[in-house]
């Protein structure tokens, strides 16, 4: 759970300090549905990081260990992030098995986060094959939802919107802004800076719905967000890939977060927040 926080907020260096720990873990010697999601998590980090060739090595291993396992019930923590990491690196036919042996086993087990997972597969795999996604998005949004599934829920809602975006730019750029929102609310402040991207892409601006007043001497809340990357050793650079921000940008938020702390260093603020 730590490790998916992390991921969803962006802190890469967090992130990987937990999944690590269960990156060379055998079926056996970790409980195997933890070991799936720390898969799952890793290759989503490594996605959102752009290594795909990276992700798709973790994809590999943890595909591995679920066929010798046969721990298809607990596959939607792992499946759906490694079918999208075939895809990204034109591994369709990967991609498509893998898929086809998660509906076999969907079959016949009682597991409904496979089955929604299963949805979720399908779409990535008729996106990449430039077919219409959005319903499949749709149906793996609203299983996830009722499952309580709701950060990813929202994942899903994000990409339908992508994909009838030339059809529905209002529809679809108002659900992204709304997306940016509650991906805010709930901290993951990794995907609220994604949606804010792709509707700057497109020359719509949705600043942060915490952003409506000046904070004088205090933080505001993005140089908060700064503040804590930089405590977690990330650099200007780093924190501009992840917030989806110029590194100038990030430049002026940290050269804010030292002054309104009363520091001249990095080294300095990290010694005075602990």
């Amino acid at each position: 759970m730590r490790a998916w926080l992390a991921v969803a907020r962006g802190d890469w260096h967090e992130a990987q300090t937990y999944l690590s720990r269960l990156s060379t873990a055998e079926p056996g010697n970790e409980v195997f549905p933890v070991m799936l999601g720390a898969a799952g998590g890793a290759i989503r980090m490594l996605l959102e990081k752009g290594e795909l060739a990276a992700a798709c090595t973790r994809a590999d291993r943890g595909v591995d260990a679920l066929v010798r396992k046969g721990g298809w019930a607990w596959a939607g923590e792992l499946v759906p992030y490694a079918v999208e990491a075939y895809c990204g690196a034109d591994r369709v036919d990967e991609a498509a098995r893998l898929t086809d042996r998660l509906a076999e086993a969907v079959t016949e087990l009682d597991a409904p986060l496979a089955a929604a997972a299963l949805l979720g597969c399908r779409a990535k795999l008729a996106r990449h094959s430039g077919e219409d996604a959005t319903p499949l998005f749709d149906q793996a949004r609203q299983l996830h939802a009722r499952l309580g599934f709701r950060y990813r829920a929202a994942q899903l809602a994000e990409q339908a919107a992508v994909c009838r975006w030339d059809e529905d730019h209002a529809g679809a750029s108002t659900t992204i802004g709304t997306l940016a929102d509650q991906f805010e609310h709930i901290g993951a402040v990794r995907d609220a800076a994604r949606c804010r991207h792709r509707l700057r892409q497109h020359g719509i601006r949705k600043p942060s719905a915490r952003n409506g007043r000046g904070y004088g001497e205090q933080m505001s809340p993005r140089e908060r967000e700064v503040a804590r990357l930089v405590m977690a050793g990330h650099t200007n650079q780093e924190i501009a890939d992840i917030l989806f921000l110029s590194r100038r940008t990030v430049e002026e938020h940290v050269g804010n977060v030292l002054r309104k702390n009363n520091v001249r260093s990095r080294r300095q603020l990290l010694i005075e927040q602990k």
